[in-house]
């Protein structure tokens, strides 16, 4: 039997007003420690390995040991940054509250007014969703429009599905190339410039946070109190309550999916369809990401961030009802 839970066996029978409680080991990054702002909307990690956060103040990337801060002052559109995604070539593409997008590249902030490729997208809204598919095209989604940046530098605007206008509700990188599409009541496939039908889903919310592509599933609120996860190999279906809680949802790897929660980042494995953990549920989380080294980090909306640092190391507090408490770090 390990030391410490020798020793909680022992304490709990010589003291019977002990309560113990146990949660994982964070490191937290907040304002203290150079983080632009407390409330961190997005996260991406560039070619290079350093990470990046969109906070409600500002652009942040980090190096492991210090923060470097952007905002409008170093020709950042706008301080408060909603979408991060960090593309093959290098590229940090932004997109803040106001209506622009813009990116990083080589020590410089490019955006409308200093670069050419970007001059060329004339955005109606907000950019939601930014993908990159196996050949380096990138696709930005607004609500009413695509835009496609292909890898050769040309972009094209696309407003309609088979003639149909409507609302982009969501976008995603697709196995075998091209981009998945989730547009009005419907998911498709878009590759070589050709939508085609994959599946009706149904007169759902198209909130576009409520809804997320992988390469290997989907998931989506299926109804007003339901939310449905499909895996594309078999097409099987994990259905899980919904309710007001959920803030978005995202993709971590091929094989797990967080639900971004008021209470905490709830983790499913769509290989098995089991819950893998839920993490932090005191907090409220805007995003969830698992680095190119397999660190964990959760982006809370007042809390700065966290890193967890083991799934086997624990907080443990060991509380008497009389003396107070005292905490333990627990292997």
């Amino acid at each position: 039997m390990p030391l410490l839970k020798r020793y909680l066996l022992i304490a709990s029978l010589f003291f019977t007003h002990v309560l113990f409680a146990q949660d994982y080991s964070f490191t937290r990054y907040d304002l203290k420690d150079g983080l632009a702002g407390s409330t961190v909307y997005a996260m991406t990690q560039d070619k290079d390995g350093f990470l990046w956060f969109g906070t409600e103040t500002g652009l942040s990337r980090f190096d492991g040991t210090h923060f470097m801060n952007l905002s409008t002052e170093n020709g950042l559109p706008d301080n408060e940054i909603l979408t991060l995604f960090g593309d093959k070539k290098g590229r940090i593409w932004i997109a803040p509250f106001k209506v622009s997008i813009c990116y990083y590249y080589n020590g410089k902030i490019h955006t409308n007014e200093n670069d050419s490729l970007l001059a060329q997208i004339q955005l109606k809204g907000n950019v939601y969703r930014i993908a990159e598919d196996d050949s380096g095209n990138i696709l930005l989604q607004e609500n009413n429009a695509l835009h496609l940046i292909d890898s050769s530098g040309k972009v094209r605007t696309i407003d309609n599905v088979y003639g149909n206008k409507g609302r982009f509700n969501n976008i995603g990188p697709r196995a075998g190339g091209g981009f998945s599409v989730f547009f009005r009541d419907s998911l498709y496939d878009f590759k070589n410039d050709v939508f085609s039908g994959k599946a009706y889903l149904g007169q759902i919310s198209e909130h576009m946070a409520f809804s997320l592509f992988s390469k290997t599933c989907y998931a989506y609120r299926s109804k007003i109190y339901e939310m449905s996860i499909v895996r594309l190999k078999d097409n099987a279906v994990l259905r899980l309550p919904f309710n007001l809680e959920v803030l978005k949802m995202v993709s971590l790897n091929d094989s797990l999916i967080s639900i971004c929660r008021k209470s905490g980042s709830w983790i499913y494995n769509i290989n098995t369809f089991k819950l893998h953990a839920v993490y932090l549920k005191e907090n409220t989380h805007g995003f969830a990401m698992i680095d190119k080294e397999r660190n964990w980090w959760f982006c809370t909306l007042g809390q700065g961030v966290f890193k967890l640092n083991s799934d086997f190391i624990y907080n443990v507090t060991i509380r008497n009802d009389e003396k107070g408490c005292w905490e333990l770090l627990a292997l």
